[in-house]
C-alpha cells in the first residue's frame, strides 16, 4: 500500500512492484511540471512565436525553474490532432518536493505564465470538440 499525496492509500499488486520502476517522490528535491495545451489550427503561423514566449515566461516568472540545460524547459508542438493542435510545455524545477504546497504554488504560476505568454500574442487555446 502506497500513501498519495492526497494521503489516499492505493493498493499495487506484489506483481506489479516487482516489474516496474518505484520513485519516492517525498524523498525529490526537484519537480517536474508538464501541460498539454490544444492550440487552434488557425494559429498555426503565430505558433513558433507563442512557444517561445511560453518558454521566456515560465522562465521570467519562476525563480526555481531549472534554466542551466541540465534538465529541459521547452514548448513544443506535438501533433497534428482532428480538432486541434497540440503542444506540450515542460519545466523543472530545483529545491521544490512535488509533495509539498510549493509545488502547487509553481504548477500555478507556470499556468499564470502560459496565460501571459497567449495573451500578448493573441491566441487563445482550443477548446475540445463535443
Amino acid at each position: 500500500t502506497i500513501l498519495a499525496t492526497d494521503n489516499l492509500e492505493i493498493k499495487i499488486p506484489n506483481s506489479q512492484i516487482g516489474v516496474q520502476n518505484i520513485s519516492n517522490l517525498s524523498r525529490s528535491n526537484q519537480s517536474r511540471v508538464k501541460q498539454t495545451l490544444r492550440f487552434q489550427f488557425s494559429d498555426m503561423k503565430k505558433l513558433p512565436k507563442v512557444l517561445d514566449a511560453i518558454t521566456a515566461e515560465i522562465q521570467k516568472s519562476c525563480p526555481k525553474v531549472i534554466t542551466d540545460g541540465s534538465k529541459p524547459l521547452l514548448a513544443l508542438l506535438e501533433s497534428y490532432e482532428c480538432d486541434h493542435i497540440k503542444a506540450t510545455a515542460i519545466c523543472h524545477f530545483d529545491d521544490v518536493s512535488p509533495q509539498s504546497s510549493e509545488y502547487k504554488v509553481c504548477r500555478q504560476e507556470v499556468i499564470f505564465a502560459i496565460s501571459r505568454a497567449l495573451d500578448v500574442n493573441g491566441v487563445e487555446l482550443a477548446i475540445a470538440a463535443a
